[in-house]
């Protein structure tokens, strides 16, 4: 009929009921009243509650699924940080033989002495170091024969004093070449060669380790100038706390350097080995008391050479650093996630490559939360990564 309202196309629309009706008319009638806050939060309750009732089909169990993935690959990069430390022979204690008071100090810890180097001077007289089988023991002049003669003459002859060839007669020739050399190093003239003028440093260049003398100090024949330092036999390898490493062959880094090394036996003793370790702790060593001191020349003596300085050495015979422990070559190894493996009662790992594949024990090389890695010849391309979700009673046995 004209000017009735169309019913709705679905059927007259539900009628109201209930508090929520009521309130619900209320407020669109626009007829604010006060309603009590109890009644409105019960209504609010059973509403949640009714919600609460009706099942979701989000929230009903699914059985989880067997995943099974495919192996990975990778190359172990695995080190160990440990302490290295250098040890030495004895070094040479190099003596002086003359009276008077120290003037000058010309040597100081790392520097590198050879034959021909000031080593210091007494009562402003050089004292020359010597280079040689073994040192001389008593004043030389002409006439003078014997060994003693024959090293003296190599070590002028090592200066380009002497043109002749070494003999154990202090002749014309050795005579000449003791003049040169006094006038080389301001010493008086003369024909004879004193034994307080050098001291022995053994038979070749050798760095120094200590120095005990200092300028201003009484001298005393015999007195040590200088200590020596041996040559390195040895490298201690602090290993004993190092995890267990992959099997195969290890190498010690030190600096840029590495050497085959064992783990577990502490020490490195091939001479070749040391010695590159060596040259490697002195590189990274820090910087310290190793420098050529400046001192007042000697009278005449300014072409006479003076040490020089080991770079990075330190002023005692300790020589320490830090190295690495890896192996030889990278080592490949699979990886499999965590959730694969299985522990039983006994401590014994398993993965199973399948659901219904019996269990591979296996022997982890290392690991955490993420994936595990495996040695290389495990015979396994695929494994199960969530045995504990999907199989009854998961064992290695």
């Amino acid at each position: 009929m004209d000017g009735e309202a169309a019913p709705p196309p679905h059927g007259p629309a539900p009628r109201e009921r209930g508090a929520a009706a009521r309130l619900g008319r209320r407020l669109r009638g626009g007829a604010v009243k006060a309603v009590p806050l109890g009644a409105a939060l019960a209504l609010v309750g059973a509403v949640v509650l009714a919600d609460r009732a009706v099942p979701s089909p989000m929230a009903a169990d699914v059985p989880a699924g067997p995943l099974v993935v495919p192996v990975g690959r990778a190359e172990l990069d695995e080190s160990a940080t440990v302490a290295v430390q250098l040890l030495r022979a004895d070094g040479l204690r190099v003596t002086g033989r003359r009276a008077g008071v120290f003037t000058s100090v010309r040597v100081a810890p790392g520097a590198r002495v050879a034959g021909g180097d000031v080593l210091a001077t007494i009562d402003d007289r050089p004292v020359v170091a010597m280079s040689g089988d073994a040192p001389l023991y008593r004043d030389l002049g002409p006439g003078s024969r014997g060994p003693d003669v024959r090293r003296l003459e190599h070590f002028l002859a090592g200066l380009g004093l002497l043109t002749t060839v070494p003999d154990e007669a202090y002749d014309t020739a050795t005579a000449t070449a003791v003049r040169a050399f006094r006038s080389r190093y301001g010493l008086e003239r003369g024909d004879s060669f004193p034994l307080a003028a050098v001291a022995w440093i053994g038979p070749a260049p050798a760095e120094v380790g200590r120095v005990p003398v200092r300028t201003g100090a009484s001298a005393v024949p015999g007195e040590v100038l200088l200590e020596l330092r041996g040559e390195p036999v040895e490298v201690r390898v602090a290993d004993q706390k190092v995890g267990q490493l992959s099997p195969g062959e290890k190498v010690l880094v030190v600096g840029t350097a590495q050497v085959p090394y064992r783990p577990g036996t502490g020490r490195v003793v091939d001479p070749a080995a040391v010695r590159t370790l060596a040259d490697a702790l002195a590189a990274t060593a820090p910087a310290g008391t190793a420098t050529s001191p400046t001192a007042p020349e000697a009278p005449n003596a300014s072409a006479a050479p003076s040490p020089s300085t080991a770079p990075g050495a330190q002023s005692d015979d300790a020589l320490e650093g830090t190295g690495r422990i890896r192996p030889a070559a990278p080592v490949e190894v699979l990886t499999v996630p965590s959730g694969a493996l299985v522990t039983d009662a006994t401590g014994t790992v398993c993965v199973f490559p399948a659901p219904d594949a019996p269990p591979l024990v296996v022997h982890p090389l290392g690991g955490g939360t993420g994936p595990v890695n495996l040695p290389a010849d495990t015979p396994l391309t695929r494994v199960l990564a969530n045995p504990a979700e999907v199989l009854a009673r998961p064992g290695c046995e």
